[in-house]
């Protein structure tokens, strides 16, 4: 290991060239492994051997050989400096500013100000970018995480069950499941200010009568609390849910072989007869990704609308209107609101209806809007498509008649592969029918982790095995059901020849489909 007092290596040239790296890479945080070793002022040093490292602005982020999550951010001169620039904040509450009414550069003219009448202009004068990166860490962003709040392109989820134990859910490094980092909370006090002011930002209020708060902040961020010391007794705890900038595609799930071309051909079929479905999984398995992959699958002039307790969708059709049930999922309102917004959609005349994440009493009226023609896609909570099923018909009083209206089941799981790496994957594609007695699932397609294939993932055998798709056939004298599959699957291809990255792209490729 390097020794602190050794080093003369600034940060900002670090990250000037991490960021040079990334232009070259075209990615939002490149790696650079290239760059020198240096050590900056936290409780760990930078270590030689690593598995990862970019940079997130004028930060680097290390991820090392045993998981853990290290920020460094830039390092003042020495500890009394560091002390002498929390005495400026503190000074006349520069921390208290109104952000709203406050530019960067008139923050630092206070700054200067509050460094002149404390005699500390030579401090401001040694560690400026220094200063100046920490003074709008602290007024304008997310303070000691706001490394972690716009890593976004890595970052799933920010956990907290007490004031050292902050650790984040890496989108590359899933089988670690939550990464210890190296930023913790000085105590908790420390903490409990935090959860205030984001609270206040979400505009929302912590207080004994309303200690658990689940909220969004940003449209990016979605926050949940728990602050009560007797529901909690450990510590207050949290957990931010990060919507990523970029959203994934269909693209990348068949280049990913997450999902076969096949699968997704026939999908896109159903969806264009006013097909519905399910995604669904267990909790962080990927649902909402592979939701929001379907979504370019519908022609543009779709007219498509969506409700959410959390804005996550992100659809590239103009005629899109996106809902958000006002009100926590924990609230004894949060059903009667969802009813009230999916009553409004029905007489707006949409094709597709999608509920973001279907819950409770919700699912039944959900089935409700099926049965009326209503093309759907939604996601649920569930470890399989026959956990699905039971868990809709015994827990939420959906008759088994009602799944007549549900077309099919896509189940997605994370999976460990023979190099032990876990992985997300379209682990069942089901049919589900209905014979007039009881509802039951036909599987299409499934993943076999042992041969790293997809089962039945051929036209031929989907074909003959789905009485969803003979029964479109009475619907569609264009071409016979197998050449038309295929031209979906070339266009799918296509797709990923052309590395369609975003929504629109692959809408407008798949838009081909459709000309005359």
């Amino acid at each position: 290991m390097v020794c602190r007092t050794c080093l003369k290596v600034n940060i900002f040239d670090i990250a000037k060239k991490a960021k040079f790296v990334a232009k070259q890479d075209a990615t939002p945080a490149a790696k650079f492994s290239d760059t020198p070793i240096f050590c900056v002022q936290t409780f760990h040093a930078m270590p030689d051997l690593y598995r990862d490292r970019y940079a997130v602005g004028d930060a680097i982020v290390t991820i090392t050989d045993d998981f853990q999550y290290l920020v460094f951010e830039p390092q003042f001169k020495n500890e009394s400096d560091k002390l002498a620039y929390d005495k400026i904040m503190q000074y006349k509450q520069l921390l208290k500013e109104d952000v709203n009414s406050l530019t960067e550069e008139q923050l630092m003219i206070s700054i200067t100000a509050a460094a002149a009448d404390l005699g500390l202009s030579n401090v401001l004068t040694d560690n400026y970018k220094t200063v100046r990166y920490f003074a709008k860490r602290d007024i304008f962003g997310y303070e000691i995480l706001d490394v972690m709040m716009k890593d976004s392109a890595h970052i799933e989820d920010i956990t907290c069950s007490d004031p050292t134990s902050v650790g984040v859910i890496h989108r590359d490094y899933l089988e670690s499941e939550v990464l210890r980092s190296n930023v913790h909370f000085r105590n908790s006090e420390h903490l409990n200010v935090f959860l205030e002011r984001i609270a206040r930002l979400g505009g929302k209020h912590i207080s004994s009568s309303d200690p658990m708060l689940d909220f969004q902040l940003e449209d990016k961020f979605r926050v949940a609390i728990i602050s009560d010391e007797i529901i909690s007794p450990k510590s207050a705890a949290f957990s931010i849910r990060i919507k990523s900038d970029k959203p994934f595609t269909i693209t990348e799930m068949i280049e990913k072989n997450v999902i076969p071309t096949s699968v997704v051909s026939v999908i896109w079929k159903m969806l264009d007869f006013r097909g519905t479905g399910l995604v669904v999984g267990a909790t962080g398995a990927g649902k909402s990704s592979l939701l929001n992959t379907l979504f370019p699958l519908l022609h543009r002039s779709s007219k498509i609308m969506t409700i959410e307790d959390t804005a996550e969708l992100q659809i590239p059709q103009f005629d899109w209107t996106p809902l958000i049930i006002d009100a926590p999922i924990t609230s004894p309102q949060y059903h009667d609101k969802f009813q009230e917004l999916l009553n409004a959609v029905l007489r707006h005349r949409p094709k597709m209806v999608s509920v973001g994440e279907v819950r409770g009493k919700s699912t039944k009226k959900l089935f409700d809007v099926m049965s009326t023609g209503h093309s759907s896609l939604s996601s649920f909570h569930a470890f399989s498509a026959e956990g699905a099923m039971r868990k809709i018909i015994s827990e939420y009083d959906v008759h088994p008649a009602s799944f007549s209206h549900l077309w099919f089941i896509l189940t997605v799981a994370t999976i460990i592969d023979k190099d032990k790496r876990h992985k997300r994957k379209c682990v069942s594609f089901d049919e589900v029918c209905y014979d007039g007695v009881q509802a039951s699932l036909v599987n299409l397609c499934s993943y076999d982790a042992l041969s790293d294939s997809f089962l039945g993932a051929i036209f031929a055998e989907m074909i003959s095995k789905s009485k969803k798709l003979d029964y479109l056939t009475r619907f569609d004298a264009s071409s016979d059901l197998a050449s038309d599959l295929k031209r979906r699957a070339s266009l799918l291809d296509e797709c990923v020849r052309q590395k369609a990255y975003t929504p629109k792209k692959v809408m407008g490729i798949l838009s081909r489909y459709y000309a005359k």
